[in-house]
């Protein structure tokens, strides 16, 4: 059900995958079932050029967008995960519902399967965040990633500063407010008590107007030493303080 766990960190979404491999039937029933819980969906949504063709040969000539809009999958508690082929139509879709678009450029560039259009959808007033889709734990790599692949699309170094491509990395924290009601990524009274302390020590002054480039061309690469969730301590002195990481990995590599 929707209701979070006992510390309020954990709950739950639909998980499904792409469209072309949800039949309506299947659309229906998840919806249907998610009726008396109010849960969002999580689904990739044009991840590949073939989502779109098959989409648009199977469903009279709808996207994958107005495909889920239509089968009332996509709304504003929705995670739509990708959006690498999408149509300015679908992108004022998009934003006309609210849906919230997860960008995941390691994992696009891993499956090569294109380039998400980034800043097209920021400007056309999409809530875009930023993912890993399972790629990478560090979040800083695919803030890094993100910077880099636009670019090089783009072909002109000029066409964001990082500052515009950490609104993406930013928006995480709004994502998550909305869809789970958990105020998180800012220091402030009534939000969560997450924190995290890296060993950087900049080589150049650090203000406001360069935080950024400090961020992905420093603090992105420098350990972290100490991560607070809530409140707790997760990890101290670069050591996990909740679970035994060699007994872990031994357990792991003999189930393996």
């Amino acid at each position: 059900k929707r209701q979070p766990s006992r510390d309020g960190l954990v709950t739950a979404s639909f998980g499904l995958h792409a469209s072309f491999t949800l039949s309506d039937r299947t659309l229906r029933r998840a919806v249907e079932a998610n009726q008396p819980l109010g849960a969002g969906f999580h689904v990739h949504v044009a991840e590949d050029r073939c989502d779109v063709e098959d989409c648009a040969r199977l469903h009279h000539g709808a996207s994958p967008v107005r495909r889920l809009l239509a089968m009332k999958v996509l709304n504003d508690r929705a995670l739509a995960a990708h959006c690498v082929h999408v149509s300015p139509a679908d992108m004022a879709a998009l934003a006309r519902h609210q849906v919230n678009v997860v960008y995941n450029p390691q994992s696009n560039c891993n499956n090569a399967v294109g380039v998400a259009p980034l800043l097209e959808l920021v400007n056309h007033g999409v809530l875009v965040g930023l993912g890993s889709d399972g790629y990478t734990p560090r979040t800083w790599e695919e803030f890094k990633a993100a910077c880099h692949v636009q670019k090089l699309h783009a072909h002109d170094p000029r066409v964001a500063c990082p500052e515009a491509y950490a609104a993406a990395l930013l928006n995480n924290r709004e994502i998550a407010r909305k869809i789970w009601g958990l105020e998180v990524g800012r220091i402030a009274p009534g939000a969560r008590a997450d924190l995290m302390l890296v060993e950087y020590y900049p080589p150049t002054p650090l203000h406001a107007g360069n935080l950024m480039g400090h961020v992905l061309f420093g603090i992105a690469n420098a350990p972290v030493d100490t991560l607070v969730v809530n409140g707790r301590p997760i990890l101290r002195d670069k050591h996990l303080q909740t679970v035994d990481e060699r007994e872990v990995a031994e357990k792991a590599s003999q189930r393996a």
